[in-house]
């Protein structure tokens, strides 16, 4: 009797996970699709928003800068984004006012410029970036106006034209 029992109750859990089974792959619809976010390397002119001057203004006190890449959802703030929220960041090759960035596509973006008297080096910038620095205290900060870059041809959007400049607005010029 017990070794009947055995197998039927085998059946009945056989049954009930093949149907268990069964209702979730037929109850799931199409999984959605991924989509691939695509990143490109970008290297960026910068220029200050002073329309009366060639160079950047307020370049010769500097020492170093930081650029800080974000979504156009983050708040500006003197002492640096939110690290949660910063896609890229680099120093600022104050010779040529260039940077080179990893950049995602086709989102709306800002590019934060912290600048600094001293010259740090690119790991005291980050360290500050990551709040392991707080002393260091900017002499100047500005962000950019909002801007995006193409998936297609790996080019700076702003204002749905392209670019090969990025305009910055300081705070203090």
């Amino acid at each position: 009797m017990v070794p009947q029992v055995l197998r039927s109750l085998d059946r009945v859990i056989l049954c009930l996970l093949t149907w268990t089974l069964a209702s979730l792959l037929y109850s799931c619809g199409e999984l959605p699709k991924e989509i691939e976010n695509s990143w490109v390397r970008l290297h960026l002119n910068l220029q200050s928003s002073a329309p009366s001057k060639l160079n950047r203004s307020g370049t010769e006190t500097r020492g170093s800068e930081l650029a800080v890449v974000v979504r156009t959802t983050t708040e500006f703030s003197e002492h640096g984004p939110d690290l949660s929220d910063v896609l890229d960041w680099n120093r600022v090759k104050t010779l040529d006012n260039t940077v080179s960035l990893l950049l995602p596509t086709n989102e709306k973006l800002y590019l934060f410029i912290y600048r600094f008297q001293e010259n740090h080096t690119s790991y005291e910038l980050e360290q500050w970036l990551l709040g392991q620095l707080p002393l260091l205290n900017p002499i100047d900060f500005g962000k950019s106006e909002v801007f995006s870059v193409s998936n297609t041809e790996s080019t700076l959007i702003i204002n749905g034209e392209r670019s090969s400049t990025l305009t910055i607005q300081f705070a203090r010029q």
